[in-house]
């Protein structure tokens, strides 16, 4: 239930004074005083008339367009025919100053001359007064309502309403009561007694809040919110007894349309915790309530990125790096974004009041999730299924923008089903148009890519397609959203390792049929396992206590072991099985377009994500050769090249300094350039090495690749 404050105070909040002020027109932006007008103010105050009236006459034909309209421009002109009458009546014209006169009580019948003015001059409008003005002895009920005259607010002398001889029209309104409308007809010199009761209609009640901004919802109707400024006469009170500043209480917002009965009141605002009254009106009248004070709803942020360092947004607004601790978060659903480098990362995390929320964001790159309107505008967004069921891809983010954010980038660059390849129909878009379109779209999202959402027909099952600047066609993900086993296959394919470096030996290992142990089929005569007298035939059964049973089990010892010393169990022919330990080098690898599991779209986001983040030269080398090797691959030559060119691997046996040479052979060919690209090919022939770890050799390949360029 409410409480009720002072009789008095109940008053104040809607209390509408007759402030009869001249001109009762809406108040609009204040107008300058015309300059003429201050220079004649100038001349006038050194009594030199004759200079002041030319300047007053062109300030009088200024103003008077402007007194219709204006309250401010009309003060002003009263101000302007006043001078001019005191100084027309100073060069004898006394009918100039009469007339001028007025025309000033035509606009202010309550015209009055200010203290000091010459006697002579109060006489000549005491006369003016008397030949022009009437008056009308007014008594309003409620005295609070509001009266204008002929739509013009007027001063009002006590109860004495001075107006010009003739009809005027009298309204007298005040919220809660119904407007009354009266017509009355005022003789020069006479008095007309006329007495207006208003008829009350509804209950008027006056609501003031802390802070002001509050929405006030009645019957769960939104009925406007409580402003911010200076509280009537009566209330000064009020931010004492809230214990709150003064800029914290808001004006009184005043409903005039409520009757009787009971009401459900809902004060709500952002960042503050909802209040509910119950407001009962037992009868129409004016109701002050007690002020309402809403307390703070706000929680603490704790926002760390991996790796640290990255930008934090929370709401799409900027707030500093990580780690980052936030207080004052308002309570509620939020949306963190972390962007580094190498990609961003996006939760999506609520915030109890006076509660710490943490979240952690891995950065990684990032693919913007994006869908036509008719898709977006469905009440359950696709895109957001889509965030939510590739929440664990390891290596990309799949995030869902704002819809409106991205219809307002699709409305530039429009993309379709088709244009990404998931319709039967070709693609309108050339090579060229996909690559300079991916590069906007990308950069649109601040994203590494983008990814089209289409709902097939099929229940909730969704197309998404990949694509990346630079990268090849978009790769397709077809997932049943409602099925497990679809969306455990689509992350594992995005999950599948894209692995840079690998633990060497300097050896080839081979499985043979029904043999315990893999067979060391050939050695490098340079690699560790020769300095380890390790030869062909050799049969590996263990390595660092763990059995050996195929190749398969060997390379998964030493994708863990990129370098340093492990102890090889090694039997030779007949003799016994003997320990040997052998130091591992950690080699480069060259997997990108042997490996069709993860998309490729995917890898180039991913190769240029770890080379933005990546301050290791040696790494940079060999993620600038992969990364080189899939535009190439993706039919961007020109990219690869510039790659290559920064690229500087020793020579070798594996993927080498002969691997570059051969890459930038054939980016070089398919440029158009012969020449450099068979002087390329002649490097790699005399480096060597090979295309891959278990690729062909480059000495052979580049020779192919010379001879056809014979």
């Amino acid at each position: 239930m409410w409480s009720f404050i002072s009789r008095a105070a109940l008053r104040a909040p809607v209390r509408v004074a007759v402030l009869l002020l001249v001109c009762g027109l809406p108040i609009q932006a204040q107008q300058a005083e015309p300059p003429e007008l201050t220079q004649a103010r100038q001349y006038f105050d050194a009594l030199d008339y004759e200079q002041a009236m030319p300047l007053l006459d062109r300030a009088i034909v200024a103003l008077e367009p402007l007194a219709t309209r204006d309250p401010v421009s009309a003060t002003t002109l009263v101000a302007a025919y006043e001078l001019r009458a005191r100084a027309r009546f100073g060069t004898g014209n006394r009918d100039g100053a009469m007339t001028d006169f007025k025309a000033a009580l035509a606009i202010d019948p309550g015209f009055v001359l200010g203290e000091g003015v010459s006697p002579r001059i109060v006489a000549l409008l005491d006369e003016v007064k008397a030949s022009t003005l009437g008056a009308v002895e007014l008594t309003v009920e409620p005295p609070t309502a509001e009266v204008t005259v002929d739509n013009i607010r007027r001063k009002l002398l006590g109860t004495q309403l001075p107006l010009t001889g003739g009809s005027h029209t009298i309204h007298a309104s005040r919220p809660g009561y119904k407007t009354v409308e009266q017509g009355v007809l005022v003789n020069v010199g006479e008095t007309v007694p006329l007495t207006i009761t208003l008829e009350r209609v509804s209950s008027v009640v006056s609501i003031i809040t802390s802070p002001p901004g509050t929405e006030i919802v009645i019957d769960a109707t939104p009925r406007g919110k409580t402003l911010s400024g200076p509280l009537p006469a009566g209330l000064e009170e009020v931010p004492q007894r809230l214990g709150v500043p003064p800029n914290q209480v808001s004006q009184p917002l005043v409903l005039s349309d409520l009757t009787t009965g009971r009401f459900d009141v809902e004060f709500r605002r952002d960042c503050y915790v909802p209040q509910h009254r119950t407001l009962e009106i037992d009868a129409m009248r004016d109701v002050a309530v007690e002020p309402v004070k809403l307390e703070p709803a706000i929680g603490t942020l704790v926002a760390e990125s991996e790796p640290p360092g990255a930008t934090v947004s929370l709401d799409s607004e900027a707030r500093g790096t990580s780690p980052l601790t936030l207080e004052g978060v308002c309570a509620g659903p939020h949306v963190v974004e972390f962007k580094g480098p190498g990609g961003r990362a996006v939760e999506r995390v609520t915030i109890a009041t006076g509660q710490q929320a943490e979240v952690h964001g891995r950065v990684r790159p990032a693919f913007a999730l994006i869908a036509g309107p008719s898709a977006t505008a469905k009440p359950a967004d696709p895109r957001l299924a889509v965030e939510r069921a590739l929440a664990d891809a390891e290596q990309l983010l799949l995030y869902a923008p704002p819809s409106d954010v991205v219809d307002d980038v699709l409305a530039r660059e429009p993309v379709s089903d088709e244009w990404f390849g998931l319709t039967e129909t070709a693609a309108s878009a050339t090579p060229a148009n996909r690559r300079e379109r991916l590069v906007r779209l990308a950069e649109a999202f601040d994203a590494q890519g983008v990814a089209w959402v289409r709902p097939a027909p099929a229940h909730n099952e969704v197309q998404i397609a990949l694509a990346a600047p630079g990268g090849a066609d978009p790769d397709i993900l077809t997932i049943q959203l409602d099925q497990p086993d679809s969306v455990k296959q689509a992350l594992e394919r995005l999950n599948a390792p894209l692995v840079l470096f690998r633990g060497s030996m300097g050896m080839v290992p081979v499985d043979v049929l029904d043999l315990k142990g893999v067979v060391v089929g050939d050695v490098e005569a340079d690699g560790p396992a020769a300095g380890a007298a390790i030869k062909p035939g050799d049969i590996i059964e263990g390595i660092d206590g763990h059995p050996i049973a195929s190749v398969k089990d060997l390379e998964a010892q030493l994708a863990g072991r990129a370098a340093g010393r492990v102890t090889l169990s090694v039997k030779s022919g007949t003799s016994a099985t003997r320990e040997v330990p052998v130091t591992i080098w950690r080699v480069p690898v060259l997997q990108t377009g042997s490996d069709k599991f993860l998309p490729a779209n995917a890898v180039v986001a991913v190769l240029r994500s770890r080379l933005a983040a990546s301050t290791d030269p040696a790494e940079q080398a060999v993620l600038r050769l992969n990364l080189a090797a899939a535009l190439l691959q993706a039919g961007a030559p020109a990219d690869a090249r510039t790659l290559l060119e920064q690229v500087n691997l020793p020579a070798g046996s594996g993927v080498s300094k002969g691997t570059v040479q051969y890459l930038l052979g054939e980016a070089a060919l398919a440029l158009g350039d012969k020449t450099a690209a068979s002087q390329a090919f002649e490097a790699a022939r005399q480096a060597g090495g090979r295309l891959a770890d278990d690729g062909p050799a480059v000495e052979a390949l580049a020779g192919r690749a010379l001879e056809r360029l014979k």
